[in-house]
């Protein structure tokens, strides 16, 4: 009889997954079917492991941060889709996390920690300079790690006292003001012109991400992560709708509806369609930002983020009299939403609320004659 390996190992199954099998015939799915990506998680699997080992009662945070990155920011849900699908914005969040706390134990942690953090992000001295808002997200995620340390860490001998969990939700900057930047359609198409220019420039014979991107966005007020991970599948050019819902993802409070495909946006569809060589609209699932930031740069389009083109297109909706409720579905936030960020775009719908009666309204004259009888 051949011995068992005491050791773990790799082994794929009749389902092309490769599973980790340990001590007690126990097997752990790695969810991947790369012999190459099944070695590389294996290796994040095999320096958990040790780290849960070793863990201590009073653990460091960076132990939390690695614990929480290959739980939660690499686990899967029962139904085999992922907690997290933007797994790469985490991993700077966290990488940040491992360079500031480095041999700082959570319980070491208090609002002088968090505003020298704070402080660290601002100057630079811990990656790029950042924001209020980018600062406001990393210690939410900060936060997310300790809970998920408290509730949900595996084995359960290692979670920790909800008592140790830093104050980083108390010490989070004031949300900053939001930015009223809109792009209306004069700019608009110089932005596509621009884009243009840059494709015949760089003498490239096929539209680049960024075209698709801006027609995309511009077309269809669609979110930038959900534009960037569309795959053609999704594409439905017999019934033109495009469908921006994830498959197999659950669905969250930030909607991702179906959407008809404009005039304007069928034929470049059409080209990029024909000009795909992947099954992803944008080539790939990578993010856009740093190309999109470089395209504004170089072309002097200063506070536009690719938030702002959704912002753009509700907000020219608003204000060419779409009712509220079909911007709502087309964009996919609730109707409240709506009207709380865009109705002052919109005031003949006010003006049609004060005006509306259930009969005409009674002349001077029709006073006086009622005074008078």
């Amino acid at each position: 009889m051949a011995k068992r390996q005491s050791q773990p190992w790799l082994k794929q199954h009749g389902n092309g997954i490769w599973y980790v099998h340990h001590s007690g015939g126990k097997r752990e799915s790695l969810g991947e079917t790369d012999a190459k990506e099944a070695e590389i998680a294996f290796g994040r699997w095999l320096s958990l492991k040790n780290q849960i080992e070793t863990l201590e009662s009073m653990p460091l945070m960076t132990e939390i941060l690695k614990v929480y990155q290959d739980q939660r920011v690499y686990g899967e849900r029962e139904d085999g889709t992922p907690f997290v699908f933007d797994r790469n914005r985490v991993d700077v969040i966290i990488k940040h996390g491992l360079e500031f706390f480095r041999g700082v134990r959570v319980n070491e942690i208090d609002n002088a920690c968090i505003k020298k953090y704070s402080a660290s992000r601002r100057a630079g001295k811990v990656g790029k300079k950042a924001g209020p808002g980018t600062i406001r997200k990393e210690l939410g995620c900060f936060s997310a790690a300790c809970n998920w340390m408290v509730k949900n860490a595996e084995p359960t001998s290692i979670r920790m006292s909800p008592s140790l969990v830093p104050p980083f939700n108390v010490m989070k900057p004031a949300s900053p003001p939001a930015k009223d930047r809109v792009i209306y359609e004069d700019e608009m198409d110089k932005m596509l012109l621009d884009a243009r220019k840059q494709r015949e420039l760089r003498k490239l014979g096929r539209l680049p991400r960024i075209e698709r991107f801006l027609w995309m966005a511009f077309e269809t007020g669609a979110r930038g992560r959900v534009i960037e991970q569309l795959p053609w599948s999704q594409i439905n050019f017999e019934q033109r709708m495009i469908d921006f819902q994830p498959k197999g993802r659950a669905k969250t409070k930030k909607r991702n509806p179906k959407v008809p495909i404009s005039n304007a946006l069928m034929p470049i569809l059409e080209q990029a369609y024909a000009e795909r060589r992947s099954d992803w609209y944008m080539d790939s699932k990578a993010s856009l930002r740093s190309a999109f930031q470089s395209f504004c740069d170089r072309w002097g389009y200063e506070d536009v983020t690719k938030h702002t083109l959704r912002h753009s297109f509700i907000t020219q909706k608003v204000m060419a009299g779409v009712p509220l409720t079909e911007v709502a579905a087309t964009v996919g936030d609730h109707v409240q939403t709506i009207i709380d960020n865009y109705l002052h775009l919109a005031p003949e719908h006010l003006m049609d609320a004060v005006n509306a009666r259930l009969s005409e309204p009674k002349r001077d004259s029709d006073f006086v004659t009622d005074l008078v009888g």
